[in-house]
């Protein structure tokens, strides 16, 4: 775990090197060299709190990292049973009344989970779809993973119903096309990291955390064409649980399936 310290402020600034004012997002800023040192400190009080509880177990605050797994579980809530979305997890300062769900959990913190599990932030697959890109942002789609498909994570909602039976649903379930009424579509999530900012990490000022119309100040976003609206998506109410109901998010390694010869 401990060896991937040193990559974390490089990792942290991964969506801040291109990020400018531009068509392709309203949410795109320019980063600042003073935001860089406050984000710096903030992450390393966050890796002063990370506690090993296990074999393969450790964990940040209410975060819980199995590093044989690379799953990672936080705690949430239940935000919205209606209404269009443009956010499927912000912090519960955040964008909530455009949020699935909302969470206490840190976004430095969580942000720091993902890294130590070996996930690795990248722009390309989400911010593929956007039109009239910014050579910038076309530099960083550019740019070569160390570990092609590190960036790519399943989203798994966790939460017992009223007779305590457990239940498990994939997150883009709970998503909807309002036009077409069809389930959100998508293989996996992408992680792809937060601009720093003169107040520091971004994605924690802001409390984005997993974004459905693309933001680039969410750690995490939807890599599929509707990503460029956020007019698009919205609850699927029929299928969620009761407003305010505990949830627990669980993040996996994407595993692409075998193409058939």
């Amino acid at each position: 775990m401990t060896r991937i310290f040193p990559l974390l402020l490089c990792l942290f600034l991964v969506a801040a090197v291109g990020a400018q004012e531009g068509a392709e997002s309203p949410r795109q800023m320019a980063p600042d060299a003073a935001g860089a040192a406050i984000a710096t400190r903030k992450l390393e009080e966050a890796k002063q709190r990370v506690q090993k509880t296990g074999e393969n177990r450790y964990e940040i605050g209410t975060i819980k990292i199995n590093s044989k797994t690379r799953e990672i579980t936080f705690p949430a809530t239940l935000n919205m049973t209606e209404g269009l979305l443009e956010y499927a997890l912000v912090h519960e300062n955040g964008k909530t009344h455009e949020s699935l769900l909302s969470t206490k959990v840190s976004p430095t913190e969580l942000n720091l989970a993902l890294l130590l599990a070996n996930y690795e932030a990248h722009l390309g697959d989400a911010a593929k779809h956007l039109p009239d890109l910014l050579p910038a942002t076309r530099s960083l789609i550019a740019q070569p993973m160390e570990n092609p498909g590190a960036n790519r994570v399943n989203i798994t909602l966790i939460w017992s119903d009223k007779d305590g039976r457990e239940k498990r649903v994939p997150m883009a379930e709970w998503i909807h096309d309002k036009k077409t009424g069809k389930p959100l579509l998508t293989p996996y999530w992408s992680y792809t990291g937060s601009l720093v900012r003169e107040v520091g990490f971004a994605a924690e000022f802001d409390g984005s955390v997993i974004g459905i119309y693309f933001d680039m100040i969410a750690m995490i976003n939807c890599p599929v064409p509707g990503n460029v609206s956020d007019e698009v998506w919205q609850v699927e109410t029929q299928d969620v649980p009761a407003l305010e109901t505990p949830i627990v998010v669980s993040i996996t390694p994407y595993i692409a399936e075998p193409q058939a010869p």
